[in-house]
C-alpha cells in the first residue's frame, strides 16, 4: 500500500475511532440530519469531520484551532451547534432538570456569526436564544427554551458575544465558562489573542478557535501556548463528497506566467530598482534607532510604490491626497528628507548610505515619472477586447490603486468601468475582491472562463487572496528582477503547504490520542512557475510588441524582496478599510505628513498608553456627555472615551465594522461603498477637467439645482465620509446629474435609505451611550441586552465591549518622529 493510501485509511480509521462518532447527540444531528444551517447550505464531509474534531478537542482539552478552507458561515454554524449540543446533553446527564446551564463565551469582530447561529435549527428548535449577552445572564439562566424538535433544549449553554475587547479576561473572570470560542475570521492578527489565551490556560478552559487566512500569525500564537492546529486545505464547494485526506493528496499543479515589462528604458529602470534595493537592504543592516527605523520603511514604500504604481506620476502626486492613508510620492521624498536630517548626528556608514539611497531613488523617481511602465501596459490592454467567452481579469494590490486606475481611464480615455466591461469584457478589481467574489461577481464568472492579471506581489495582508488567485492559472506583471522573487513565493507556498500537511497529522494524533504511526506522503508541488515567460517591448508611450523566452534564459539574481518581506509588509500593506475614507480637501504636501514631528504620549491609570498628534481630537467625557477637544487641553484626572481599541475611530467606524458582513446589510453598504468610490472618481475628474474647479464651484452648482446646503464644508463631508450621505436625498441626485453619474442617478433613493439605516443604528447607539456615562458607566446602568436595531439583531452590548472610558494618569510630549500610522494606537503601558 502507497503512503498515500496509508494516509487515507490512518485518517479514516482515527475518525471512526473518536468517541464522538458513537454519541447520540452526534448521530441525531449528522447521521439523521437534524441539523439545519443557514443559506440552504448542504452540509458536506468537511463540516462532519471538523465537528468531530472540535468535540474532541473540547473532550481533551486541547487548545485548537481550525483554519477553515473557505468564508462559508454555515460551516462554522454547524461546529459551533455540534459543541451547543454537546454541552446541553452533559448538562441534561448531570443534572436532569435543575441546575445551571453550561456557559460559553464567544469572542469575535462583528455579528456576522450571531446571524448564521440565528437561522441555524436542530429539528424546529432555533438556536437564537443561546445567545445570551454580557451582564444579562442572570435573567435567564434558570429559563426553559420550550421547543418540542430538540429534547433537551432547556439545557443549552449560556452564549456571551464579546467583540474585539481590549482585556479579554475580565470576561473570563466574571462569567466562568466551560469553553471558550474565538473567531479570528481573516484578521490578521487580534491583539487581544494571547492575553485571552493565558487566562484561558491559566483557568484550563478549553478553548476552540477558526480563521480563514492560513497565513495569519494566530497558528504561531496558538502553538505558543501548547496548543494544536488543524488545516484544511482549499476546497471545490462543489464536491461535497471529498474528505480531508482527499484535499491534501489533490496533485492539481497551477502554472503561473510572467509577464516582465521590457524595452530598453525598462530594461535601465529594472537595474536601477535592483540596485536600489542592495542598498536598502544594507542600509537596513545599519539602523541604529527608531527614526533609523522609520526612514527605513519610508525608504522601502517609496521604493515599492515606483515599482508598482499603476498610473502617471504627476496623476498620482495630485490625486492619492484625495484618498485616506495613502501618500503621493511627493510627500514620501518630503518626508525622507526630514527623516535624514533628524537621523544624521555623528555620521557613519547609516549616513553614508541613506544619503546614496535617496539619491538613487530620485532616479529611479525621474525615470518612471517620464514613463510609466504599468500604466503603458495596462492602459494599452483596456483597449483590446478579451477572446470570446474570456474574461480578464485585472487585480490590484488594493482598493486605492484601483480607482485611480479606473480615474485614469475616465480622464484619459474615457472608458469608464462598465464600460470596460460590457465592451471589452475586462474586470477591474483587488486581490482580495476577486479571491473572495461578491454573489454578482461570482454570477458573472460563472458564464466567462476567467484570466486573471496579478498587478504585483502581495503584501503580508494579501498572502492568502494571491494564492487562491493562483490557482486560476494567472498572468502577473513584474519586472525581470522580481522573477527570482515570484518563485521565492511559490517556493514558500509550496512549502507551507507541506508544513500544514505534517502540523495536521501531529494535531489528530493529540486530539485523538491515536498511537498508531504513519507516514506523511511527500505532497508535490501545487504551484509551479511556467517554462517560459513573456516580455513585453514597452515604447515611451504604448506597447511595441511582445516576445516569449525560456524562464532559464534569465539569470537568478537573488532574493532580496522575500528577506526583507517580513519586516515591512505589515507596516507597508495595511487591510482596506470598509468604507474609503477620501480627503478631498485642497491641502498641501507639507500639510500631510508622513511622520508626527510633534505629539503626546497619553498614559492611563488603568494601564494602557495612547500616542497622539498635537493636532489630534479626542473623545473627553463630561457630565453631559461626550465633546470632542484637542489633545492639549487634557490633563490629569480627566476622562477620555476610546472606541475599538484606537483613538481615532468613531461610533460610525465602530457599527460599520460589526455588521458590514450582516446579511440583511450587505446590500446596503454596497450601496454606500459603490456611492463613495463612484462620487470621488467622479468629482476628481469634473475638478481637473477645467482650470480653477473647487469645492466652492461645485456648491454653487449644487445651489442652483436647488439645493438647501450653504457650506462647502457639507460637500467636503459627504465626500470624505464624515457624513454617509445628504441629508436631502435630491441632493443625492443633484449631484449624480452634475457629475454625469449613472449609478447614481438610477439609484438615488436607495443610497439615502441605505445611509439612513446606519445612521439610525448610529443615533440609538448615541443615546445609550449617553445614558451609559450619565449612569456612571455601572455595568447595570443599561440593558445589554436592549435591541438597537431589530433586523440584524443588534444589541447594545455587541457595541458595548469596544467603548472603554480610561483615566488620564500624565501626558507627555513624543521627542521624536513617529509614523502617522503608529498614531492613534492603544496599547497596553
Amino acid at each position: 500500500m502507497s503512503n498515500r493510501e496509508d494516509l487515507k485509511q490512518w485518517i479514516r480509521k482515527l475518525l471512526l475511532g473518536l468517541p464522538v462518532t458513537r454519541a447520540s447527540y452526534f448521530i441525531s444531528l449528522w447521521r439523521k440530519g437534524n441539523l439545519h444551517v443557514p443559506d440552504e447550505y448542504q452540509l458536506d464531509e468537511l463540516d462532519r469531520t471538523a465537528s468531530k474534531l472540535a468535540v474532541s478537542a473540547v473532550d481533551t482539552n486541547v487548545f485548537t484551532l481550525f483554519c477553515l478552507p473557505d468564508a462559508n458561515i454555515a460551516r462554522r454554524a454547524a461546529i459551533f451547534s455540534t459543541i451547543l449540543t454537546k454541552l446541553a446533553r452533559a448538562t441534561a446527564g448531570r443534572i436532569g432538570s435543575h441546575g445551571r446551564n453550561k456557559r460559553m463565551i464567544y469572542f469575535g469582530t462583528t455579528v456576522k456569526f450571531k446571524h448564521a447561529i440565528n437561522a441555524t435549527y436542530i429539528d424546529d428548535f432555533s438556536l437564537s436564544d443561546a445567545f445570551l449577552y454580557t451582564r444579562a445572564i442572570s435573567k435567564v439562566s434558570n429559563s426553559k427554551k420550550g421547543a418540542t424538535g430538540a429534547g433537551n433544549s432547556q439545557f443549552f449553554p449560556e452564549v456571551i458575544c464579546v467583540y474585539n475587547p481590549d482585556s479579554p479576561e475580565k470576561s473570563i473572570y466574571e462569567f466562568k465558562p466551560h469553553v471558550v470560542f474565538i473567531d479570528c475570521g481573516r484578521e490578521q492578527e487580534l491583539k487581544w489573542l494571547r492575553a485571552l489565551l493565558t487566562v484561558c490556560r491559566d483557568s484550563q478552559i478549553p478553548v476552540v478557535g477558526w480563521e480563514l487566512d492560513p497565513f495569519s500569525s494566530h497558528a504561531e500564537i496558538f502553538e505558543s501556548f501548547g496548543g494544536s492546529v488543524v488545516y484544511f486545505p482549499n476546497n471545490d464547494p462543489t464536491n461535497k463528497d471529498r474528505t480531508l485526506a482527499d484535499l491534501y493528496l489533490d496533485q492539481t499543479i497551477y502554472e503561473i506566467l510572467p509577464v516582465v515589462l521590457g524595452g530598453p528604458d525598462c530594461d535601465i529602470l529594472n537595474e536601477e530598482i535592483f540596485q536600489q534595493k542592495k542598498i536598502l537592504t544594507e542600509l537596513t543592516r545599519s539602523v541604529q534607532s527608531s527614526i533609523h527605523a522609520n526612514s527605513v520603511k519610508v525608504f522601502w514604500k517609496t521604493l515599492r510604490l515606483l515599482e508598482s504604481i499603476p498610473i502617471p506620476v504627476e496623476v498620482y502626486n495630485a490625486e492619492a491626497k484625495s484618498f485616506w492613508g495613502i501618500y503621493s510620492l511627493t510627500e514620501y521624498f518630503i518626508a525622507l528628507e526630514k527623516g535624514l536630517q533628524a537621523s544624521q548626528v555623528g555620521g557613519g556608514r547609516w549616513n553614508e548610505l541613506s544619503i546614496k539611497a535617496l539619491t538613487k531613488l530620485k532616479e529611479i523617481y525621474q525615470k518612471v515619472r517620464d514613463s510609466t511602465p504599468l500604466w503603458n501596459y495596462l492602459s494599452n490592454l483596456c483597449m483590446d477586447r478579451s477572446e470570446i467567452d474570456h474574461l480578464r481579469v485585472v487585480t490590484f494590490p488594493n482598493k486605492s490603486q484601483k480607482q485611480l486606475f479606473s480615474y485614469m481611464l475616465i480622464s484619459r480615455l474615457d472608458i469608464t468601468e462598465e464600460e470596460l466591461l460590457n465592451d471589452s469584457r475586462i474586470l477591474l478589481r483587488t486581490l482580495k475582491e476577486f479571491a473572495n467574489p461578491s454573489e454578482d461577481d461570482r454570477q458573472i464568472f460563472t458564464k466567462h472562463t476567467i484570466d486573471p492579471i496579478i498587478v504585483g506581489f502581495p503584501g503580508q495582508y494579501d498572502k492568502d487572496a494571491f494564492s487562491k488567485t493562483l490557482r486560476f492559472n494567472p498572468k502577473i506583471l513584474l519586472f525581470k528582477h522580481q522573477l527570482s522573487s515570484l518563485k521565492s513565493i511559490l517556493n514558500e507556498f509550496n512549502r507551507v503547504e507541506k508544513d500544514h500537511l505534517k502540523k495536521t497529522v501531529k494535531s489528530l494524533k493529540r486530539i485523538s490520542g491515536l498511537n498508531t504511526e504513519v507516514n506523511v506522503p511527500a505532497r508535490i508541488d501545487s504551484y509551479k512557475i511556467s517554462d517560459y515567460f513573456e516580455e513585453i517591448q514597452l515604447e515611451k508611450i504604448g506597447v511595441k510588441g511582445s516576445t516569449k523566452s525560456p524562464i532559464n534564459s534569465l539569470t537568478n539574481i537573488g532574493n532580496l524582496e522575500s528577506e526583507l518581506g517580513q519586516l515591512f509588509d505589515t507596516d507597508i500593506d495595511q487591510p482596506d478599510e470598509v468604507l474609503s475614507k477620501v480627503d478631498i480637501t485642497d491641502s498641501t504636501d507639507k500639510e500631510r505628513q508622513v511622520f508626527v514631528e510633534n505629539g503626546f504620549e497619553i498614559v492611563f491609570e488603568e494601564g494602557f498608553k495612547l500616542r497622539v498628534s498635537d493636532d489630534d481630537k479626542v473623545n473627553i467625557v463630561k457630565q453631559a456627555g461626550i465633546d470632542k477637544v484637542f489633545v492639549r487641553s487634557v490633563k490629569h484626572g480627566d476622562r477620555l472615551l476610546v472606541v475599538h481599541n484606537s483613538s481615532r475611530e468613531s461610533l460610525y467606524d465602530l457599527i460599520i465594522s460589526r455588521i458590514h458582513t450582516h446579511p440583511s446589510l450587505e446590500i446596503h453598504m454596497t450601496v454606500l461603498r459603490r456611492w463613495r468610490e463612484e462620487f470621488v472618481k467622479k468629482y476628481l475628474f469634473w475638478k481637473n477637467k477645467m482650470s480653477g474647479r473647487n469645492l466652492s464651484e461645485f456648491l454653487s452648482i449644487l445651489q442652483d439645482k436647488g439645493s438647501d446646503i450653504t457650506t462647502t464644508l457639507a460637500v467636503c463631508n459627504w465626500l470624505d465620509g464624515t457624513t454617509l450621505r445628504p441629508y436631502d436625498k435630491m441632493d443625492i441626485l443633484r449631484v449624480g446629474e452634475i457629475l454625469d453619474i449613472s449609478f447614481v442617478k438610477d439609484n438615488y433613493t436607495r443610497i439615502a435609505k441605505a445611509a439612513s439605516r446606519i445612521a439610525g443604528i448610529h443615533i440609538a447607539l448615541s443615546r445609550k451611550l449617553n445614558t451609559w456615562l450619565q449612569g456612571g458607566l455601572g455595568s447595570n446602568a443599561i440593558d445589554d441586552l436592549e435591541i438597537l436595531d431589530k433586523e440584524t439583531g443588534l444589541m447594545v452590548g455587541d457595541l458595548k465591549s469596544s467603548i472603554r472610558i480610561f483615566t488620564v494618569q500624565s501626558i507627555n510630549e513624543i521627542n521624536e518622529s513617529v509614523l502617522v500610522k503608529e498614531i492613534g494606537i492603544l496599547e497596553k503601558n
